[in-house]
């Protein structure tokens, strides 16, 4: 069961997805940071919910 984001929430992940990658590309100067930390924060978010989803579903089945 996957969840689909609201329009807020897919521009929540953005900000904070652009924010850290300019945070890392100035502690690195390093172009290839600024996209690579982007994509990975994205990618990391998007597993947390995932969990987060299984773990809500694992205590639903114990529940009964």
């Amino acid at each position: 069961m996957s969840k689909s984001y609201s329009s807020w929430d897919s521009v929540a992940i953005a900000i904070v997805s652009i924010f850290l990658g300019l945070v890392a590309f100035a502690f690195t100067q390093s172009i290839f940071n600024l996209f690579f930390v982007s994509i990975i924060v994205a990618v990391l978010w998007n597993f947390t919910d995932k969990v987060k989803s299984l773990e809500e579903r694992l205590s639903q089945i114990e529940a009964r």
